[in-house]
Order: C-alpha cells, then structure tokens, then sequence
C-alpha cells in the first residue's frame, strides 16, 4: 500500500508530527509527509490516518481497501484548507 498525503499551501510549513497511519487496528507509522509505502498482505484491511494534536487525533479519514496479491494499492490523504476542515483518504481517480 502507498499513501501520498497532500497538504493545500495553507498549511506550509507542514503540521508538526505529520501522518499517523493506522492498517487494521495496529498503528504501522507515526509521523510522517508525502508519500509513505507500507507492505500489506494481499486481502481486505481498513486503513485510518491522523494527525496528532496534543493527545487527540485530529484530522481522521478511513476507508477499506482491498489489496491483490502481488499489486500495490494507492492511496491518497488530503486535507481541507484550513484547521478546521475535514480529511479524506481514498484511492486516487486514475486508479
């Protein structure tokens, strides 16, 4: 699996901490920007990604995938202008 997360210019300089990704209830991957590849076995998995505000998570977008064996399944994170929109987390149109 790869992620690219996209920040829109209103956050440069990027949040402290960056990504945190979460793949079936484990965290794989904490603090991290742009484009991020974990290996996952082939078969079903939901993913979640935040941000960490303090001790809270901010910014959650989830989604299920379905990953073939032997394929890598891409994955965008974006997030909304400003602090205070949402997120999102899905595979990119072109895929």
């Amino acid at each position: 699996m790869a992620i690219t997360c996209w920040l829109a210019a209103a956050y440069l300089p990027a949040p402290l901490g960056g990504a945190h990704v979460v793949v079936d209830g484990h965290e794989l991957l904490q603090g991290r920007w742009g484009r991020i590849e974990l290996p996952l076995p082939a078969g079903h998995h939901q993913v979640l990604i935040y941000l960490r505000r303090g001790r809270r998570r901010s910014r959650v977008a989830q989604c299920a995938i379905h990953v073939p064996a032997h394929h890598l399944v891409e994955l965008e994170y974006r997030l909304a202008a400003g602090w205070f929109g949402g997120a999102g987390l899905a595979q990119p149109p072109d895929t």
